[in-house]
């Protein structure tokens, strides 16, 4: 019964983080310096495909 609750938890927290990714990129176009905005863009793609392997597991 455990580990049901546990594979369950792992698709939400995959979830919310392919969420927080694209609420990421939202700030990130007001950024006017090119190198910070390419950052923050890297770290929502990474934090997106994180995500949506935690989802599809």
């Amino acid at each position: 019964m455990a580990r049901l609750q546990r594979s369950g938890r792992a698709s939400l927290y995959g979830m919310l983080l392919t969420a927080a990714a694209v609420l990421l990129c939202w700030p990130a176009t007001a950024l006017s310096v090119t190198w910070m905005a390419a950052t923050v863009y890297l770290v929502a793609a990474l934090a997106a495909s994180a995500g949506l392997a935690m989802t599809s597991r």
